[in-house]
């Protein structure tokens, strides 16, 4: 789930925040919707804008090490929902300072595709980024601080039904062959 998602990225990120002794997100967490960009509100600030997603099936082209790094994330599915987002980082320097600002938005959006990687490695993908702030159609609405967008795409599965409840204390016999000699196991969950 998009909330889901978020919260993790979240978590990750308010403790790469405070390890690198960098003032925690502004709204307490990470806020969804192109309606949350014109709030009055402070930086620093992380929106995600969902944007559209991408199905496919599994990728079997994909060498041995990239599908185990992706299994974790993406368990047992049917397809991949490869979920687009614009991201949208706002940070400000401690002392007001324009110049000062870019290298606060730059360590932000850093800190958050660090925490991205961390939590997603193998199923997520960036698309470039830009400063939206510096074009010049901009209407120059933040004067506190720089506004940087960029992609981010994370894998996430469709799955099939859930596996069937199995209550506890069901057990049941296996047989199990090892190399070519036939081993019954009695009493196997």
């Amino acid at each position: 789930m998009i909330t889901d998602i978020t919260a993790a990225i979240y978590a990750r990120l308010a403790q790469i925040l405070v390890d690198d002794s960098l003032p925690p997100l502004v709204d307490g967490k990470i806020v969804l919707g192109r309606n949350r960009l014109l709030e009055n509100s402070a930086p620093p600030r992380i929106i995600m804008i969902p944007v559209r997603s991408i199905f496919s099936a599994q990728d079997e082209t994909a060498s041995t090490e990239e599908l185990g790094q992706r299994a974790a994330w993406l368990g047992r599915s049917l397809v991949t929902d490869a979920q687009h987002f614009e991201v949208i980082a706002w940070a400000a320097d401690a002392v007001p300072d324009p110049e000062r600002d870019f290298n606060a938005t730059e360590k932000l959006y850093k800190r958050f595709i660090r925490a991205v990687h961390q939590l997603t490695h193998g199923a997520y993908a960036l698309a470039d980024g830009e400063w939206l702030d510096q074009r010049p159609e901009y209407t120059q609405l933040v004067k506190l601080g720089h506004l940087f967008q960029f992609g981010v795409a994370f894998e996430t599965p469709v799955q099939d039904d859930d596996l069937a409840f199995v209550p506890d204390g069901t057990t049941g016999d296996t047989t199990t062959e090892l190399d070519g000699e036939l081993a019954a196991e009695e009493g196997a969950p």
